[in-house]
Formats: C-alpha cells, sequence, structure tokens
C-alpha cells in the first residue's frame, strides 16, 4: 500500500500492449493485471539483417520526373536513415514526415499507385536492416 505523501511508482511497464483484465485480491492490496501480446514491439525488434537491396527505383506513377525525384529522395533519406542504424520508427516518421511535404507539393503523390510504389521501396529497407516490412502507407506516423 502507498502511504500517504510518498511518491507514486509505476507498477506496470510502459508498453504497448493492452489491459485485457484486471482482478483485485480479495484484501484490496494487490492488482492481477492480464496484458495482451505487445504487437508493437514485435514491429520494433530487429531480426536477422539481409543484403541491402542494390538500387533504388527511379519510377514511382508520378507525373513528372521531378516528381518522381521527390519521391525517390523520400526512399534515399529512409535508406540512408537505415543503413546508419536508425530503427523502424525513426525511419517510418521520416518517410511520414518527408511524404506529407511530397502530397503537398505534388497532387498526384496522394494517389494509391504512387503510395504502393512507396511502400513496396520503402518495405525493401526495411526488410534488409531486419525490421517487419509495410504493405501500404497506412501504416505510416502520419
Amino acid at each position: 500500500m502507498k502511504k500517504a505523501g510518498s511518491a507514486p511508482r509505476a507498477l506496470l511497464p510502459a508498453t504497448g500492449a493492452d489491459v485485457l483484465a484486471a482482478v483485485w485480491s480479495p484484501d484490496g492490496g494487490k492488482l492481477a493485471v492480464q496484458l495482451d501480446h505487445d504487437w508493437a514491439a514485435d514491429l520494433e525488434r530487429r531480426g536477422r539483417r539481409h543484403p541491402w537491396p542494390k538500387r533504388i527505383g527511379r519510377d514511382y506513377g508520378m507525373f513528372t520526373r521531378r516528381g518522381n525525384a521527390a519521391i525517390r529522395r523520400i526512399v534515399v533519406h529512409a535508406a540512408r536513415a537505415l543503413r546508419r542504424g536508425a530503427d523502424r520508427g525513426r525511419a517510418m516518421r521520416l518517410v511520414s514526415d518527408e511524404y506529407e511535404r511530397a502530397v503537398a507539393r505534388f497532387s498526384e503523390a496522394g494517389d494509391s499507385a504512387v503510395e504502393e510504389a512507396l511502400a513496396v521501396e520503402v518495405g525493401k529497407w526495411l526488410k534488409a536492416a531486419g525490421f517487419h516490412g509495410i504493405d501500404g502507407l497506412d501504416e505510416l506516423e502520419c
């Protein structure tokens, strides 16, 4: 039991897991908690690494060469960050931030074909770095 005026203490680790159930002991002094599996931790966990891709694609379905170059730059920056040891979250934030700027500048960047091409290319680099790839840009942290 916590004494009045004492500092609070964390009883559960800070995770992304959901609390499934909680039950108090009969005397009310303890709380039993059942946590769900922490799926976010699985995504962030680095597994076995694979060889880095040899090249980065140049065609992403944009209307202009300048648009394709802007989308390709997103992949280049993410690949560079991953090769330098960035974790999955940092790489995905980088892609998310740069993609938002590209969508603001080029209207066609929001098309599903462009999103799919970008997700496939970024997914290759994530897998090479030992992380789970992405299926689509819906996994970005916007």
